[in-house]
């Protein structure tokens, strides 16, 4: 099996060490892999995995942190009593764009406000349901799902190039 990394994370450890690394911890588990087993296995300095982890408490406290305001940043929704057959809509309260001042949070309502951050917010979805549809892509039952996506993003860049010529 092949291994890439989407992001590469801290540590500098190739894709394909660490993915064999944890591929063995399936085998050992008959197949069962938790965040447990692999911070067991990282723990010691030889590990090949260890590089991947903060091992300052104080350092990785702190990131734990940070990673539980991000959790509760995005958990957030807002329930607007204006929904279909007066049922109400629930929605994200805060969503992450970048500015002037770097990446960071803001209200849904101030991204949709602005045409450029309501732009950022369109192109993540559309790039999330490529992802989406490229990882169920095997499942036929999602055809219909998957046409209506293509139809959509082909819309999208004809609205686009009409803006560009124009």
């Amino acid at each position: 099996m092949v291994y890439k990394w989407k992001f590469q994370p801290k540590g500098n450890v190739s894709a394909q060490i660490a993915g064999e690394c944890i591929e063995r911890i399936s085998k050992e588990n008959k197949g069962a892999i938790t965040a447990k087993k692999v911070v067991k296995e990282a723990r010691p300095k030889k590990s090949p995995l260890h590089p991947l982890f903060e091992w300052d408490d104080s350092a990785a406290a702190k990131e734990y942190r940070e990673m539980q305001a991000q959790q509760i940043l995005v958990q957030l929704v807002v329930v607007q009593e204006n929904g279909k057959n007066d049922e109400p809509v629930r929605v994200r309260a805060f969503v992450s764009v970048e500015e002037r001042e770097g990446v960071h949070y803001t209200t849904f309502e101030r991204a949709m406000s602005k045409p450029r951050l309501r732009q950022q917010l369109l192109l993540r979805a559309l790039a999330e349901i490529n992802i989406w549809r490229q990882k169920y892509k095997e499942l036929e039952e999602l055809s219909a799902i998957f046409e209506a996506i293509a139809s959509t993003a082909k819309g999208r860049s004809r609205t686009k190039r009409r803006r560009k010529a124009g």
